[in-house]
């Protein structure tokens, strides 16, 4: 069984947002404090995985306690998904032995680009995947499709029943295979609004509508959205993630 762990469900500001005076980011709720998004999934204690690894990626690990790491997957290249990269290489040194980090062509290309002092010291391993594929980790398979986030491709993960959606505007036709029988579904949901970039609340309800999800969780979520307030917005199978949040898959 896998345990699923957000570090972080928060967009590229995070929440609070400096300086801002709005009531979500002046909150005393917890669940409104949001680091960027970040998932850390442990299967058996034998196999542990990190999806992104932002700028808070070091607190966010110290915080749940994290000291192992067997391999991890960037969805995209946006900073709020791999600038916290060189916090990694703490796990070379501790493993003896370089990390292996999975990610499309497109976010190797930029990693090892603009850290490359990583992967020249074979402190972390770049491993290209496609944007429609399966990763072996460990003996642990996991798939990949596309997905569009703007004026680029981010990738969505499924493990079993589980998906990770995150930054996500729409799905290629494509990928809807990938999108049948969910169990539990982590969803981007920026602003009420949708951008270019990102998904709204009106295609959360239309995503679960045409897919049937049993369970989702909103992720990516801006200053906007209030916690309590949106959440009784919501249908019932649909709940707002927050840091900390750890369930079973």
């Amino acid at each position: 069984m896998w345990k699923v762990i957000v570090l972080g469900c928060g967009p590229s500001l995070g929440v609070p947002v400096i300086g801002c005076k709005c009531s979500v980011c002046m909150s005393n709720i917890k669940f409104n404090k949001r680091l960027r998004s970040s998932l850390y999934l442990q299967y058996n204690h034998e196999v542990s995985i990190l999806i992104d690894s932002g700028c808070d990626i070091r607190f966010q690990l110290l915080r749940a306690n994290i000291t192992k790491l067997d391999a991890v997957i960037l969805t995209h290249p946006h900073s709020d998904h791999i600038a916290g990269i060189d916090n990694l290489r703490v796990f070379a040194y501790q493993n003896g032995y370089s990390l292996d980090v999975y990610a499309n062509v497109e976010t190797v290309n930029y990693i090892t680009k603009n850290y490359s002092y990583l992967f020249e010291r074979n402190l972390l391993n770049a491993i290209k995947i496609d944007d429609y594929g399966t990763v072996n980790i460990k003996g642990k398979e996991i798939t990949t499709f596309q997905q569009n986030h703007g004026d680029i491709n981010s990738l969505g993960i499924r493990i079993k029943n589980f998906v990770y959606s995150n930054d996500v505007r729409e799905f290629p036709r494509k990928s809807y295979q990938f999108l049948s029988k969910i169990d539990v579904w982590m969803l981007d949901c920026l602003q009420v609004i949708a951008t270019d970039a990102h998904a709204g609340l009106n295609e959360v309800m239309q995503w679960n509508k045409q897919f049937m999800p049993k369970k989702i969780y909103l992720t990516n979520m801006n200053h906007t959205i209030d916690y309590y307030g949106i959440q009784q917005m919501l249908s019932r199978n649909i709940a707002l993630a927050y840091d900390g949040l750890e369930f079973y898959i």
